[in-house]
This record gives structure tokens, sequence and C-alpha cells, in this order.
């Protein structure tokens, strides 16, 4: 939140946020936290992080920024509705966006014990309303697989199951000046396999 807190986004300026917060590293004060790496949550530096990101997301969103960069997670992120999370990780994967307006952004950030609260604030002229509609969403159910084991005496969930989804999102803009600007939100969450080892 340091890193990004108070920042200045000049008109036409993108913003990166893995140029900006740059590597997360020990060095720099960050610690371990829970990342997905192939489709299971481990500890890593930095681990969190997304949150953050997610966040900033959703503000940006709301103020009428330009999504210049955004990828979602391999699964939906619980602290936000369904295709409404950004992801980052070091050298990989970016969130960034773009100030379309005539005046400067300040992006203020707040954390909290288990929050994070970004706002964006910019010139009264700037304002804008904006609305979001799901205009696509399929649910892709996962499947049971079941393997035999003789070291096993009962079932043994190995890897917990869920389904996946494709979603669109439109997003659109009214700014005070009349003009309209819309887009769209596209995230596509693979299903994850149950598998049960079993000895029947």
């Amino acid at each position: 939140c340091l890193a990004i807190n108070g920042y200045v986004l000049k008109p036409g300026e993108t913003f990166s946020f893995n140029g900006v917060v740059g590597e997360r590293t020990a060095a720099k004060g960050y610690r371990e936290g829970g990342v997905y790496v192939g489709g299971e949550t481990v500890q890593q530096l930095g681990g969190g992080v997304c949150q953050v990101s997610t966040t900033l997301f959703n503000a940006v969103l709301r103020a009428g920024l330009f999504i210049a960069g955004r990828a979602p997670h391999f699964a939906p992120a619980a602290y936000v509705p369904v295709g409404m999370d950004a992801t980052v990780a070091d050298n990989s994967l970016d969130f960034a966006f773009t100030n379309p307006f005539q005046h400067p952004v300040y992006i203020y950030t707040v954390a909290g014990a288990n929050t994070v609260t970004t706002y964006i604030l910019g010139n009264h002229a700037d304002t804008c309303t904006t609305t979001f509609q799901t205009i696509h969403l399929q649910n892709l159910p996962h499947k049971v697989i079941r393997r035999h084991s003789d070291a096993v005496a009962s079932d043994v969930c190995e890897q917990v199951g869920y389904d996946g989804h494709d979603i669109v999102i439109r997003r659109t803009v009214n700014y005070t000046d009349g003009d309209k600007y819309t887009d769209t939100i596209e995230s596509h969450y693979a299903p994850n396999d149950e598998i049960i080892v079993t000895n029947g």
C-alpha cells in the first residue's frame, strides 16, 4: 500500500503496478503470504499483494480511468465479486491503467488490520458515473476423479474441486462533460478437478 499511496497520475499517463511497486523482496519489508502456484496456495514473499491490486482495480474502474492491462487470478478471489479481481506477479502479470482526464488524479490507499481501502481523488470537473452489467456468465463444472490405493483405509480427498467460470462484465462510464465510454472485463477461471483416493 505504501508504494502506491500518494502517487499522482498525470493526464494521459499510464500507471503500471509492477513498475511503481517493484519487485516484492524481504529487503523492502515484504513477508510471506498465500499465493496461487499451479492450482495450489503456497507461501511466498509478497503473498497477499493481489488484494491491493484488486482493490486498486475496483477503485480505478469506478473512477472512470482506462484499463491498459489486467489479468484475473486462476480462481475467483473470495473478497470481490466474480470477475472483479486483478492479479499481479513479479516480472510477469501486471495491472496498468491510464488517466484519460485533463487533470491529474491522486491515489490514496489505507491499510487496516484485515482491510485495504483505495480512493482515486481528482478534479471536480472530471467526475463521472459508472455502471456494470454482466453480459455473459457460464459455469464450468469440475470433475470428480477417483483413484485406488491400498495405502489408505478410507476415502481421502487429495485435491479439492471447484467449478470454473467464464464471465464478461460491461462497464459504462458517463462523464460529466457528456462523453460516454464502454469497455468489457473478461475473465476465465478454469475448473479444478476433485481427486479422491479410495481403497474401495
